[in-house]
C-alpha cells in the first residue's frame, strides 16, 4: 500500500535541512524570525525517522511472512548505492583540497556504522549519521514486527511506545542542560543528538502510526486539508521561538504524528496538490538532495571563487540550484538504475521489493 501524498513532505524536510545547513549567514535568514525557524530546521531529520518507521510499516505491516533476508536486501539497494556515491565524492574533495581521510572514519561510514562513534557520528559526509541510525532501524524492524507488534495488543504497543517516547524526552533535555553536559562523555553532543538509541523513540512511533493508520481508516472520502494546514501552521509557530526544549529527538513527534496520518487519510486539496506528479518527484530525489548537499556545496563554492562569484547570497542561491540539478539528474540516472539493477542482478530474492 502506497500514500503517495507523503512523498513531497520528505522534499520540504530535505530542503529545510539543507537551510538549517547552508543558509544563517545571508539575509533574511539570519534575521529572527526566520533564523530561529532555520536553526530548528533540523528537525527535518525527526520527521524522516517518523516518516521511515510509518512507511515501512505501511509497506510489511500486513504480511504474515516477512524474509528478513528479502527485507534487508531491499533496504540496502534502497539506500546504499547513492550513499557509497556521496561518500566517495567527499572523499575525492578531501584529497583534492589537501586534506586528510581519516581511514577509521572511512571504514565506519562504508559499513554505516559511525553514528555509534560519537567522535565519528558526522565524519566524511556530515549529514549520513542518519543513514547510520535508519539501518540500525532497518535491522530491528522484522524482529519489532514479528515479535512486538503482531503479538502485542494496539492499546498495550501505543502505551509503551509513548513511555520510551517520554522517557527519551526527560532523559535527552535532562542530559542537554546537565552540568556534566561537556563532561560526562568525550563528544557528549555528538553521543546526545546523533547516538541511534535516542532516536528509536522515532522510529517506533512511526511504526504505531501505520498500525493506528490500519486500524482506525475512516471510511469514505474525507477532507482534513484545514486541519493539516492548523497543524503545519502550529509547527511554524513552534520552530519560530526560542529552543526551550530541543526537538532533536522526537518531541515534534506530537505534531507530525497527526500530520503523517490526516495527510494519509486525506482525500481534499492538499492530498491532491501533493500527488502532482512534479511534487512527487521533488520528493523521490529528495534523498539524492539529502545525502549530495555536502559534496556539491563543497565542490561548488571553489569553482564560484575561481570565476569571481563571492557574494554570500548570490552563491548560496546558485549551490542550491545546483543542488537541485543534480539530485534531479542522479535520482532519475543513477538511483532509480543502480537500485533496479542490485534487485533484479545481485540479489535472487527479488520478494517484498517497496520505495
Amino acid at each position: 500500500m502506497k500514500t503517495i501524498q507523503l512523498t513531497f513532505t520528505r522534499f520540504l524536510a530535505a530542503i529545510a535541512i539543507v537551510f538549517h545547513h547552508y543558509s544563517l549567514s545571508i539575509a533574511p535568514y539570519n534575521q529572527h524570525p526566520l533564523k530561529t525557524m532555520v536553526v530548528q530546521a533540523n528537525v527535518g531529520v525527526s520527521y524522516f525517522f517518523i516518516l521511515s518507521g510509518f512507511v515501512l510499516m505501511i509497506a510489511y505491516g500486513q504480511k504474515n511472512n516477512l524474509s528478513k533476508l528479502a527485507f534487508y536486501q531491499n533496504r540496502l539497494a534502497r539506500i546504499y548505492p547513492l550513499y557509497l556515491l556521496a561518500t566517495m565524492l567527499m572523499i575525492v574533495f578531501f584529497l583534492l583540497t589537501n586534506n586528510g581521510v581519516d581511514i577509521s572514519a572511512l571504514c565506519l561510514n562504508i559499513f554505516m556504522i559511525q553514528a555509534w562513534v560519537p567522535s565519528k557520528a558526522t565524519s566524511i559526509n556530515a549529514q549520513t549519521w542518519s543513514i547510520s541510525v535508519e539501518i540500525f532501524f532497518y535491522l530491528l524492524f522484522p524482529f519489532l514486527l514479528q515479535s512486538f507488534y503482531k503479538k502485542l495488543k494496539l492499546k498495550i504497543i501505543i502505551v509503551l511506545g509513548l513511555l520510551l517516547w517520554g522517557i527519551t524526552q526527560i532523559c535527552f533535555n535532562v542530559l542537554l542542560h546537565s552540568d556534566y553536559y561537556t563532561g560526562f562523555l568525550t563528544n557528549s553532543y555528538h553521543f546526545l543528538y546523533f547516538f541511534p538509541l535516542f532516536h528509536l523513540n522515532e522510529f517506533i512511533l512511526g511504526n504505531i502510526a501505520g498500525l493506528i493508520f490500519f486500524h482506525y481508516k475512516p471510511e469514505g472520502k474525507r477532507n482534513y486539508d484545514v486541519v493539516i494546514l492548523l497543524l503545519f501552521l502550529c509547527l511554524v509557530l513552534y520552530l519560530s521561538q526560542p529552543e526551550k526544549y530541543s526537538a532533536h529527538d522526537g518531541l515534534l513527534a506530537i505534531v507530525f504524528l497527526p500530520l503523517i496520518l490526516l495527510l494519509s487519510w486525506n482525500t481534499g486539496k492538499l492530498s491532491k496538490l501533493f500527488s502532482m506528479k512534479l511534487f512527487v518527484f521533488l520528493g523521490e530525489m529528495s534523498y539524492a538532495m539529502y545525502l549530495l548537499q555536502n559534496p556539491i556545496f563543497s565542490f561548488s563554492i571553489s569553482l564560484l571563487k575561481r570565476i569571481g562569484i563571492t557574494n554570500l547570497a548570490a552563491c548560496f542561491y546558485i549551490r542550491l540550484t545546483l543542488l537541485l540539478i543534480a539530485s534531479s539528474i542522479c535520482y532519475a540516472y543513477f538511483e532509480k538504475p543502480a537500485r533496479n539493477w542490485i534487485r533484479q542482478r545481485v540479489f535472487l530474492n527479488k520478494s517484498h521489493c517497496v520505495e
